[in-house]
């Protein structure tokens, strides 16, 4: 399956800008939130979501909040983690969100080159890079 729209979940608004413009080079649609709760909303209501790329960590609602809503709802998105914090953290959370039923496809530690993520996706989807 071809990637062809990704929802984008973080709080850094900069991050979201320079990921959006370098995808969407690529003819993918991107939908970028800073705003965990939106964006919960617009996967549950939408459902034609091919790739979530979800920070861990942000306020109030963060990564780890959202992927358990998403699992609650039996959500079946692939899901990419990123974070800036420790390796160790992403991987916990990817385990917690595969044990819980999310397709967590991997990680990628922040700061990281966006054509790691556009490696990945060139071969479509599935993909598991961790």
């Amino acid at each position: 399956m071809a990637v062809q729209r990704i929802i984008v979940v973080d709080d850094d608004t900069n991050f979201l800008s320079a990921i959006k413009r370098n995808l969407e080079r690529y003819g993918i649609q991107i939908d970028t939130y800073s705003d965990s709760i939106q964006a919960l909303n617009e996967i549950a209501s939408s459902g034609n979501v091919d790739l979530l790329i979800l920070d861990l960590t942000m306020p109030e609602f963060d990564g780890v909040e959202l992927m358990l809503a998403l699992a609650q709802r039996n959500c079946p998105t692939p899901i990419l983690l990123i974070s800036g914090w420790w390796p160790e953290t992403l991987e916990l959370s990817a385990i917690l969100g595969s044990a819980h039923g999310l397709r967590i496809l991997g990680t990628l530690q922040k700061p990281f080159n966006l054509d790691q993520i556009v490696s990945a996706l060139k071969g479509g989807l599935p993909m598991r890079i961790f």
